[in-house]
């Protein structure tokens, strides 16, 4: 009887060994086989600035003169005038200028009041050849463009329009750019 028992173990510890070095050889092979790819590289990322200003203001021919010199930062331009009679008005041109790498384009405009609801005064901004500015403008990098801002006393109207008393608006005009990404 030991020797049918001694048999029986020979088998399975002979399947054993021999299911050992096929799993053995079947790992060994896979790893041989299989080969770590690697992509090496260098990205380079070119700088950018963003940098828009006002530059080079300039009254306008005809024009009243300013109560106060005009203050010119960066990115806004701050007057004062004053337009007595039906006919006088006040205006002037400035350089929007594009001085970064990146293109803009115009998000908003505003101005403040809103003198179309006043009767007695005119006012615009546009492009100094006459060009409405509209909101999707675009100033590329590096360019310039020169603007034109238009405030006037209007004549001509029913003299029920006019005002009765002094009348004194702070305006603000504001041309927001955005980052230009088409």
């Amino acid at each position: 009887m030991k020797i049918k028992w001694m048999k029986y173990n020979r088998k399975k510890v002979f399947m054993f060994l021999s299911l050992f070095l096929i799993l053995f050889g079947l790992t060994f092979g896979y790893a041989s086989l299989t080969t770590k790819i690697s992509i090496d590289g260098i990205s380079n990322v070119k700088d950018a600035k963003w940098s828009l200003k006002f530059d080079n203001f300039s009254s306008i021919d005809g024009s009243v003169s300013p109560l106060e010199e005009p203050i010119i930062a960066d990115t806004s331009v701050t007057f004062s005038a004053k337009v007595n009679e039906p006919g006088d008005f006040y205006g002037f041109t400035v350089d929007v200028v594009n001085e970064g790498t990146i293109n803009a384009k115009i998000g908003s405009i505003s101005i403040t009041p809103d003198f179309s609801n006043i009767d007695y005064i005119d006012s615009f901004i546009e492009y100094y050849d006459g060009t409405p500015i509209s909101v999707s403008d675009t100033l590329d990098a590096g360019e310039t463009k020169k603007i034109k801002v238009y405030l006037k006393y209007k004549e001509g109207i029913d003299e029920d329009l006019y005002p009765t008393e002094n009348q004194q608006f702070p305006v603000t005009i504001s041309l927001k750019y955005i980052q230009d990404i088409s």
